[in-house]
């Protein structure tokens, strides 16, 4: 348990869920959840939390992170579809589609070339997701109070 603790502390999600995977207990399938939640595999973290479950009924920590991980897939996926770019329909994410034909608002044209600080607007999708912050304590806590303010507005 502790090899695979500290492979979570470094950053080896992967390599600490696949060690914690080999270990059959309810707090090994725990953490096998954690390590893999950590690691954006949604569906195996669920599966590790039903697994640690299924070896404790009672475990209140996995019950309450199966709901979460639920909740954050249910999130992604909902967030990916609402993003589709259409390239089932096979329009590709590079190509123009122009689909002003109601008249509606005006055609404009974007050249990031003219703007003084286009280089600093413009980040790589890797530059991005570096500037994330990943801490799920922080994501969680932020997206409970705003749900929780929500639902106390009438």
């Amino acid at each position: 348990m502790w090899r695979g603790y500290a492979l979570i502390k470094s950053g080896n999600y992967e390599e600490a869920a696949e060690h914690y995977a080999r270990i059959d207990t309810p707090e090994a399938a725990f953490a096998e959840g954690m390590a893999r939640l950590r690691n954006r595999q949604y569906r195996p973290a669920i599966a590790a939390y039903e697994k640690a479950l299924t070896l404790r009924p009672d475990f209140a920590e996995a019950e309450w992170n199966l709901q979460v991980s639920r909740a954050i897939l249910e999130y992604v996926e909902s967030t990916r579809e609402a993003g589709d770019t259409g390239e089932e329909a096979g329009i590709g994410a590079d190509d123009v589609v122009f689909d002003n034909e109601a008249k509606r608002g005006a055609q404009t044209d974007t050249d990031f070339s003219e703007q003084e600080d286009a280089p600093a607007q413009m980040q790589t999708a890797e530059q991005w997701m570096r500037s994330v912050d990943t801490d799920m304590g922080d994501f969680l806590r932020t997206r409970f109070v705003q749900e929780n303010a929500a639902r106390d507005q009438p």
